[in-house]
């Protein structure tokens, strides 16, 4: 009798593990059908930017993290921010400067730990 019902219940566990290994592998590491809008820049022309920043971001994984991120930065208007998820790095130009303490307040919000922050010449 007890060793049905231990059956049973490691029976169950594998059900939910497999189904949560399926989700993942078909939504990425979100595990997530919700489809994140993009937010859209108007102005994609980097001569408008005076400011850029290389800025290293930990956790990212997948594209529904990649979008997280650049939503993050481009839902505050005059910043346009790329993610490359390979170097787990997004590309941010601003209009204004953002202080340090602002990007890593905007990637932190977004779910992800800041790495790094490289000013550049824009």
């Amino acid at each position: 009798m007890i060793n049905g019902i231990i059956i049973v219940a490691l029976i169950v566990v594998a059900i939910f593990a497999v189904k949560g290994s399926i989700r993942q592998f078909t939504y990425g590491c979100c595990g997530t059908k919700d489809v994140e809008k993009k937010i859209k820049v108007q102005d994609k022309n980097a001569s408008d930017y005076p400011y850029y920043a290389v800025i290293g971001v930990d956790g990212m994984k997948c594209k529904h993290c990649k979008l997280h991120v650049e939503n993050a930065f481009n839902e505050k208007d005059g910043n346009w921010a790329e993610v490359n998820l390979e170097k787990k790095e997004a590309d941010v130009r601003m209009k204004t400067k953002l202080t340090d303490r602002e990007i890593r307040d905007i990637v932190s919000k977004a779910g992800y730990v800041l790495r790094n922050i490289e000013w550049k010449q824009a």
